[in-house]
């Protein structure tokens, strides 16, 4: 039951990918706001909670408004074999259980006002008579500002703390995702196109991989910054930056000599996808351990998060490694 429950929710795609930054947020504020420690876990347990809510949300909703255009397109759903009664049932149990996970903060009418435009703003994404995911630009736009920008703007108001830094996780993740929406688009255009859906990606096709390159660039630059915020504090923080761009420049020369030069428009390589995941969010918790070391627990609990992701993104320099000793000793055993 609960292996279908996270398969209606499409929980694979979402719990290691778009969590993770937002996790990256709410650590950032608990380091940059010294709270007792019961009420940071607190405000952070909770608004992860929200936004795994939110997100669970967003991909059942999605899911519901394009069962007719699914067929078409032949894809296979669990959602198209359930009940539709029992599927709005989970819809408003999603929604009804993501606002009352907030209600300790209500207090504050900057966290009422993102809560609803999240909900507005993921339910007019998919939904008809606004259905923004058929509307070109402003899909691409409402996705990436609802599922990335507005969970952040939650969590901020939650810590009280929207400012101009956190507008710049916001603004991150508003370019990561609208990144994302755009290879997706980019991949499912012959399906699109099959089904009569009119995206972005099928009304230009040929402006994706540029694009693409240019959000790829800005990300790179807003990343750039918000780093340089937290080192003007803690200087230690370089660290995290200075190693990730080490690894990657290693990573990158290892993917080009064995693979090939990675794809901006796949899924099986997406650059900076391991500075979100895993350097970003691990560097900063690490950090806050160091301020309190009652926050040290959490780090297993992130390990063991993004084990399969760090599997995937790490696979390569391993294999590289187990390779260069494996032939070391091979070498020296010959020579004896």
């Amino acid at each position: 039951m609960i292996r279908k429950l996270l398969h209606l929710i499409r929980w694979e795609e979402w719990y290691d990918s778009k969590l993770p930054l937002l996790a990256a947020t709410a650590y950032y504020l608990a380091m940059r706001h010294s709270l007792p420690w019961p009420d940071a876990v607190a405000r952070y347990s909770l608004s992860i909670v929200f936004c795994a809510l939110f997100l669970a949300y967003g991909y059942a909703v999605n899911d519901y408004s394009d069962l007719e255009i699914d067929k078409l397109a032949g894809k296979k759903k669990l959602i198209a074999e359930i009940p539709r009664i029992n599927t709005l049932v989970l819809l408003i149990a999603l929604v009804l259980l993501g606002i009352v996970v907030l209600l300790p903060y209500y207090q504050d009418q900057k966290v009422i006002l993102a809560v609803v435009l999240c909900y507005t703003l993921g339910t007019a994404y998919s939904l008809p008579p606004i259905r923004l995911k058929e509307r070109g630009i402003a899909g691409l736009l409402g996705s990436a500002i609802a599922q990335r920008s507005l969970p952040a703007l939650v969590i901020g108001a939650v810590w009280d703390s929207v400012d101009i830094v956190t507008l710049g996780w916001a603004f991150l993740g508003f370019l990561v995702g609208t990144r994302y929406i755009l290879i997706h688009q980019y991949q499912d255009i012959s399906a699109d196109i099959k089904s009569g859906v009119h995206t972005f990606a099928t009304k230009n096709p040929g402006v994706i991989v540029q694009s693409i390159r240019w959000i790829l660039m800005a990300e790179i630059v807003t990343a750039v910054l918000l780093a340089f915020s937290i080192i003007l504090t803690r200087i230690g923080f370089l660290m995290i930056p200075a190693g990730y761009v080490l690894y990657s420049v290693w990573y990158y020369s290892l993917y080009k000599r064995f693979i090939g030069v990675p794809g901006l428009t796949s899924f099986i390589q997406v650059p900076l996808a391991d500075l979100y995941t895993i350097f970003l969010p691990i560097g900063l918790l690490l950090f806050l351990s160091i301020d309190d070391i009652k926050w040290l627990p959490f780090v297993p609990l992130e390990i063991l998060w993004k084990r399969q992701c760090a599997a995937q993104y790490f696979f390569l320099p391993y294999r590289y490694v187990i390779g260069l000793w494996q032939a070391r000793v091979v070498h020296r055993w010959r020579r004896k």
